[in-house]
């Protein structure tokens, strides 16, 4: 007959064998895993540092670009500051013109409307009476 010992026996042996069958695919897909993990951190290793390099020239470029366009804006702004001097110059020239060739204008028109009306009184010709 069996004893309960024997069956507690037989039932551990019986995991222990389910659990080699188990754990030995396992292991084996851990270590192609970790194999695998490896070589991509070998290539990793070697792509990085053209990569980081790489991405610090583009950085260098790009702040070298923005320093180039900060400059241009600088430009910008000033000339935009002198067009805006030299429109009020010409805004308050005209006016100066406006205001003093005005007077003149109108008194040349009244001299010139005067000198007419003169003409005409005596270039008229005669009504007979």
């Amino acid at each position: 007959m069996i004893s309960s010992i024997d069956i507690f026996i037989i039932i551990a042996a019986i995991s222990l064998g389910g659990i080699a069958v188990i754990l030995i695919p396992v292991l084996v897909q851990l270590r192609q895993t970790l194999k695998q993990a490896d070589l991509m951190l070998s290539s990793l290793h070697k792509e990085i540092p053209p990569l980081s390099s790489a991405l610090t020239a583009a950085a260098n470029e790009i702040k070298d670009l923005s320093a180039s366009v900060n400059d241009k804006m600088d430009q910008t702004d000033d000339f935009l500051n002198s067009l805006e001097k030299s429109g009020d110059i010409i805004l308050h020239t005209s006016k100066l013109l406006r205001e003093s060739t005005a007077p003149i204008i109108t008194e040349v028109g009244a001299l010139s409307a005067g000198l007419k009306a003169f003409m005409y009184f005596f270039t008229r010709p005669q009504r007979s009476r």
